[in-house]
Formats: C-alpha cells, sequence, structure tokens
C-alpha cells in the first residue's frame, strides 16, 4: 500500500514538473508578444488633403502693346479656393487696380484715371507635386479662366463692363500643411465689352488709347498679370 503511495506521489510531481516546464516557456512568449510593440504608423501622410483655400494676391497688371498708359499701380485683392480631388480644383478672386493714361487732344494733354474691377473664376490642375530636398512640397498649377471686368473713368462719370478669358500657370510651394505661397501668371484677352458713357463724341475719344499709331479702346487689349500669393488651407 506504501508502494502504491509512493509511486502516485512520484507520478503527480514528475506531471506536475512537466507541466511547468511546457507552461513557463509559452507565458515568457506570451508576455513577448504582449509588450512587444510593432511599427508605428504616420498618420498624418494618410489625411486627406486640406479642402478649403482663403488667400490675398498682390502684383501687377499690364498692357503690353499699351503705349499711352503713364501710371500702373499694381493690383491687389483676395481669393477663395475649392479642392475638387482628382488634383483638380476651382479658384473666385477679386483683383482691383488703377491705372491712368495719357489724352492727346487737340489743345492739352489730358490724364485720364481708370479704376479696374476684376472677377475672375479660374479652373486648375495641380501636376504630380514633389517634395524638394528642403522637404518642402512644391506644385506646379495649370488653368483656364474667365473674368468679368468692370473699369470706371474720370471717377464715375464713365463706365464699361466686358468679358475676357485667358489661361494661367502657378508655382506653389506648402511652407506648412495648411500654409502656402506662390507666384502666377495670368494672360487675358477680351471676349466681348460695352461701355456706358455720355453720347458727345469727346467723351468717346478720350478713353482711347493708342497703341503702334493705331487707336483702340482699353478693353480690347490683351493684358497680364504678375501675382504673389499667400494662402490659409483648411
Amino acid at each position: 500500500m506504501l508502494s502504491l503511495i509512493s509511486i502516485r506521489c512520484q507520478f503527480h510531481m514528475r506531471s506536475t514538473l512537466l507541466a511547468v516546464l511546457l507552461i513557463s516557456p509559452v507565458e515568457g512568449l506570451c508576455d513577448r508578444i504582449s509588450y512587444t510593440e510593432g511599427p508605428r504608423v504616420n498618420l498624418v501622410d494618410e489625411q486627406e488633403p486640406p479642402r478649403f483655400t482663403l488667400g490675398l494676391l498682390g502684383g501687377i497688371l499690364d498692357y503690353p502693346s499699351v503705349s499711352n498708359l503713364t501710371q500702373q499701380n499694381g493690383a491687389g485683392g483676395v481669393a477663395i479656393g475649392i479642392h475638387l480631388g482628382a488634383q483638380f480644383f476651382t479658384q473666385f478672386d477679386f483683383l482691383y487696380s488703377f491705372q491712368q493714361s495719357r489724352i492727346n487732344r487737340i489743345t492739352m494733354v489730358d490724364v485720364e484715371d481708370i479704376d479696374h474691377y476684376l472677377f475672375s473664376l479660374n479652373l486648375k490642375y495641380d501636376w504630380a507635386p514633389l517634395v524638394l530636398p528642403s522637404g518642402t512640397w512644391f506644385h506646379l498649377y495649370t488653368g483656364v479662366l474667365g473674368t468679368h471686368s468692370r473699369r470706371q473713368f474720370n471717377f464715375n462719370e464713365n463706365s464699361s463692363y466686358g468679358f475676357d478669358g485667358g489661361a494661367s500657370i502657378e508655382l506653389g510651394f506648402d511652407l506648412t500643411r495648411s500654409l502656402q505661397i506662390g507666384i502666377e501668371y495670368r494672360y487675358l484677352t477680351n471676349l466681348s465689352f460695352e461701355r456706358n458713357f455720355s453720347n458727345t463724341e469727346a467723351d468717346l475719344k478720350v478713353q482711347n488709347l493708342g497703341s503702334g499709331g493705331s487707336v483702340k479702346k482699353i478693353e480690347s487689349f490683351d493684358h497680364q498679370f504678375v501675382l504673389v500669393s499667400g494662402k490659409i488651407r483648411f
């Protein structure tokens, strides 16, 4: 009887020791699995790009073929943009510029003040953004635009409005995820215009601008912008 009890005790002790030996490595493995960290995921890179932009524009307006503009004080305005997806976005902006024209009358030389208000709708495409060695994102945008122009002459005594169409190219640099600066070139040609002037012949002649010996109205000339911008994206 004592021999049987001794055998059972030895068997029980061996079984317990075997179980401990088998379970211990498994527990160590579980500990390592529980506390081993995997590779970190950069969640910022997976976020969608900002959808809206709000910015300021400033630069110059130039009429390449006009000879008697004596003063061009530049152009400035605001812009609002919406990202449409697939690297397309649209932008609405407003620009104001001021010019003076020298008018050669029969007995004197006169100066005509021109206030120019421009409302533009742009459709742009972002060509494969690149990362510069400095880590800054670089963008090349090309686009088409349509504009509605309104001009006031001689302190609002006479006015005109017209529609222009053109193309643009822009270089953009992302300083941060939400801040971008850029430089843009636009070229516009007139599609149609209409004047609201007095019916006297003298008033109609005052606003004509000379180019290469010919006389044309300022609304009919092609013109170009060079603009710098600062935009907040959100």
